[in-house]
């Protein structure tokens, strides 16, 4: 999401299958809003605890190799944030079981949501579980 931008997921959007450097669902840049109500998703609705082999998550954020060497990247496997994300809104709710769920940060940081220390993250409903990150939460 380019800077400025507000983007609101409803009833009905799912984000899932997908791969990238930060953000394997969605990233928010600086001064961007992002708002998930309703029955939104990020991830998968699944609740299988399986999480052998990564194989089994909806996104996935990845570190990529240049030449055999480690590159930076890799957070956020649901969310990668830098503006603000709200997981429910005083106005509507984000309901029971939907949010950010099986999502990967493989080889960084947030394995649902990452939050950079520019970014704001508030939580009034929903659910952010059943992610995975082989460093920091």
């Amino acid at each position: 999401m380019d800077s400025e931008t507000n983007v609101t997921l409803d009833d009905g959007v799912v984000i899932t299958g997908n791969q990238a450097k930060n953000g394997g669902g969605v990233y928010v840049s600086s001064g961007a809003k992002l708002y998930m109500v309703g029955q939104s998703l990020i991830g998968d609705s699944t609740t299988s605890t399986d999480v052998a082999g990564g194989s089994s998550f909806a996104n996935n954020a990845k570190i990529h190799f240049v030449d055999g060497i480690s590159g930076s990247g890799g957070d956020g496997g649901g969310i990668y944030n830098l503006g603000s994300v709200y997981l429910g809104t005083s106005e509507k709710s984000l309901a029971e079981g939907y949010g950010v769920r099986r999502n990967m940060s493989n080889g960084g940081n947030g394995g649902g949501i990452y939050t950079e220390s520019t970014g704001v993250t508030e939580i009034k409903s929903g659910t952010v579980s059943y992610n995975c990150t082989l460093n920091n939460g």
